[in-house]
Order: structure tokens, then sequence, then C-alpha cells
């Protein structure tokens, strides 16, 4: 299990440097050359099974954190929720820390 404090590292990470794509409609429309796939405990059942199908398609990393969308929208310093988040582009970032948490 991931925790709080090296998610919001590594997401703030991706924010500054890198580029990412959040919510969870333009998610599933750009899930194909993404690095990996985040969503909060707050993406209902239907749609979370869904985006992780399409990763799984997409051979794409796909990792469900124990965080609200409010916590995950604080991790990446935004000042609304965020339920889903595809990282294109990790910058600076050390994607390898909440990477090897995903599910193999």
């Amino acid at each position: 299990m991931i925790d709080e404090k090296t998610l919001s590292k590594t997401l703030t990470g991706v924010a500054k440097t890198g580029k990412y794509i959040a919510g969870y409609k333009e998610v599933w429309k750009s899930v194909k050359g993404s690095k990996v796939v985040i969503t909060s405990s707050s993406l209902t059942t239907d749609k979370t099974k869904q985006l992780q199908e399409a990763c799984s398609a997409a051979t794409i990393p796909f990792l469900q954190v124990p965080v609200t969308s409010v916590g995950l929208g604080k991790a990446l310093g935004k000042q609304f929720r965020v339920s889903a988040l595809a990282v294109k582009n990790q910058g600076d970032a050390n994607l390898s820390a909440i990477l090897g948490e995903v599910p193999k």
C-alpha cells in the first residue's frame, strides 16, 4: 500500500516538471501513451473497472490509491477534486516509488 507522503511527493514532481491529464473522461480518452493511470478511492467501481480493463488491454500500469479525490487533487497541488489522472511525461519525478505498488 502506498503512503500519502510518497504519492504526494511523486505527483507534485509530475505536476511541476511533467505532463499529466486529470479527470475520468479525459483519462478514458487518452489511456494509450500513458506511463501510469492513477485513480482515487472516490471513483465508482464501474468506472474504475473500465479504466483498469483499458489499461490492461494497452499494457499500462494501473494504480488505485487509498485517498479520496480531494486528496489526489491536493497531491497535484490543485484546489479541486481529481478522480483519475494519467501521467504522460514524468518530467523530473521518480515514478518507480509508486510503480512498485502496481500489482503484477
